[in-house]
């Protein structure tokens, strides 16, 4: 039996997330997921609304990509996810998604947070940075010699790409 699973992908701002959350209740899920470190007031926010299905929290996440494995974890094959997220991060999001989530269907809602240049700059240097973490993990063990950790890294590179 496939669920509905809302995410919001958080912000830096408890009202930008509560705001995300409520465009998410509209699609009525039988799951939601609230991926951020700004989770205050958002499960007072979704009962007041209505919302009395389950919530989960993943306040570790510093970037996409983590958010993504987050939402990995708790998902169906058959599941359908729908995102809410700033309208800028929406091509980043059904791209890494596509590898890291599979096949479930997908959808995205944008939610305008009049993100400003520094704060954009500060996330997308952090997005990089995790992809890139795996990739310069791959040439260390290259270079060491270390097969086995090599391996490992490329093991979950391709669980991500294929």
């Amino acid at each position: 039996m496939s669920r509905t699973v809302g995410v919001v992908l958080g912000g830096r701002d408890v009202n930008i997330n509560v705001g995300r959350m409520r465009s998410l209740l509209t699609q009525h899920p039988d799951l939601l997921i609230v991926s951020s470190g700004y989770t205050e007031g958002i499960e007072e926010s979704a009962r007041d609304a209505g919302y009395d299905g389950k919530i989960l929290f993943d306040k570790e996440p510093s970037n996409t990509y983590e958010n993504l494995y987050g939402v990995k974890r708790v998902i169906n094959s058959n599941d359908l996810i729908i995102f809410s997220t700033e309208p800028m991060y929406i091509p980043g999001v059904k791209l890494a998604s596509h590898f890291i989530l599979g096949n479930n269907e997908k959808r995205y809602v944008a939610n305008p947070s009049n993100l400003d240049v520094k704060s954009f700059a500060y996330t997308l240097s952090k997005e990089i940075a995790a992809i890139l973490k795996d990739l310069m993990a791959i040439s260390l063990c290259r270079v060491h010699e270390r097969k086995d950790i090599y391996d490992k890294t490329l093991r979950r590179i391709k669980e991500v790409l294929i």
